[in-house]
C-alpha cells in the first residue's frame, strides 16, 4: 500500500515537472521562432498536447496566441501588394454599381496598443501616389497674397474660397460653417490665418479629422491642392480602429493598390510591433461588403 501511495506521488510530481519542462521549451522554441521570422501554425500541436496546455497559464496563452496564432510575424511590401490587388479583384467582383463613384475605403483593426498612453495614439496625414477621390470638393482660408491664384484655379477645381472677412463672418454664423465642414473634405489655409481658423472653427473641423492643411506664402497654391488630393488624414485615438478613403472604383486596381500598400505600410510602420499590432485589414466600396486583405502565410507544395 505504501509503495502504491509513494508510486502515484511520485507520479505526480512526474506530470508537474513535464507540464513546466513543455511549457518553458515551447516559449525558447517559440522565442527562436520569431527571431528566425519563421512561421507556426496550430497544426504543429498535436491534439494529445492540449492536455498540457490547459495547465499553462493565461500569460502563457496570451504568449502563444501572439506567436502561433497571429499570421502578421513579417511580411514584405511586395506580399502585401499581391494580397491587396487579390482583395481588390474580389471586391470588384461582389459589389454590385451602383449609379454614383463609390469610394474605396481601408479598415484596419489594431490589437494589443494600450491606446490610454499618448505615444501610442495616431494623428497624422498620409500622402498617397494617386488623388483619393475623382473630384474633390476643396476650402481654402486665403490671405490677400494667396486670392489671385485661386481665382485662376476656381475654373477647373471645385474650390471655395474664403477670405479673412469671410472667415469672421463664418465665425459668427457657425451653422453655416458646419454645412460647408460636412460637404468639403479638402481644407487647406494660408498659414497666416491658421490661429483665427483654429479659434473660430477647430472645434467643428478636429472631430471630422479636416483641420486645414498650412501653405506658406512662397508655396505653389496649385501644387499644394494637388497634394492635398493625395492626402489623408488619420487618427488611432480611442477606438482601436483606423479607417480611411483611399481611393475610388474607377480608379486603375494597379493605382488603388498602390495607395492602400502606401497607407498599409504607414500605419505599420508607426505602430510599436509593427505587423504583430495589427489583427485584421479589410477593403470596401461606400456600400459594398468587406472584403479581407489575406496575408497569412500559405503552405509550401511537399
Amino acid at each position: 500500500m505504501h509503495r502504491a501511495s509513494y508510486g502515484r506521488t511520485f507520479i505526480k510530481e512526474l506530470e508537474l515537472w513535464f507540464i513546466l519542462l513543455t511549457y518553458w521549451l515551447t516559449n525558447v522554441l517559440l522565442y527562436f521562432t520569431f527571431s528566425e521570422r519563421l512561421y507556426y501554425h496550430k497544426e504543429l500541436f498535436s491534439e494529445r498536447n492540449d492536455n498540457v496546455f490547459i495547465y499553462i497559464s493565461l500569460e502563457g496563452i496570451d504568449y502563444l496566441r501572439d506567436y502561433v496564432e497571429v499570421c502578421f510575424v513579417s511580411v514584405t511590401e511586395r506580399e502585401l501588394h499581391t494580397a491587396v490587388l487579390k482583395a481588390i479583384q474580389k471586391m470588384r467582383k461582389v459589389t454590385p454599381k451602383r449609379n454614383f463613384t463609390e469610394a474605396v475605403e481601408v479598415q484596419i483593426s489594431i490589437r494589443d496598443v494600450d491606446l490610454r498612453k499618448p505615444e501610442n495614439r495616431i494623428r497624422t496625414r498620409i500622402k498617397l501616389p494617386y488623388p483619393v477621390a475623382e473630384k474633390d470638393k476643396i476650402v481654402f482660408f486665403a490671405d490677400d497674397s494667396h486670392v489671385p491664384a485661386l481665382k485662376a484655379l476656381q475654373n477647373k477645381e471645385d474650390i471655395t474660397v474664403i477670405d479673412r472677412a469671410k472667415l469672421e463672418e463664418f465665425g459668427s454664423n457657425i451653422r453655416q460653417f458646419k454645412k460647408i465642414a460636412r460637404r468639403n473634405r479638402i481644407f487647406l489655409s494660408s498659414a497666416s490665418l491658421m490661429s483665427l481658423v483654429g479659434r473660430y472653427f477647430g472645434k467643428i473641423l478636429s472631430p471630422r479629422n479636416k483641420m486645414p492643411i498650412p501653405v506658406g506664402i512662397t508655396d505653389d497654391v496649385a501644387s499644394r491642392i494637388d497634394e492635398a488630393r493625395r492626402t489623408v488624414s488619420v487618427r488611432l485615438h480611442k477606438s482601436p480602429t483606423i479607417h480611411a478613403r483611399v481611393g475610388h472604383v474607377n480608379m486603375k486596381d494597379e493605382e488603388l493598390a498602390e495607395n492602400i500598400v502606401s497607407f498599409i505600410m504607414f500605419i505599420k510602420n508607426k505602430l510599436p510591433k509593427g505587423w504583430r499590432n495589427i489583427r485584421s485589414i479589410y477593403i470596401k466600396t461606400t456600400m459594398g461588403p468587406p472584403i479581407r486583405v489575406d496575408i497569412s502565410p500559405k503552405k509550401k507544395a511537399g
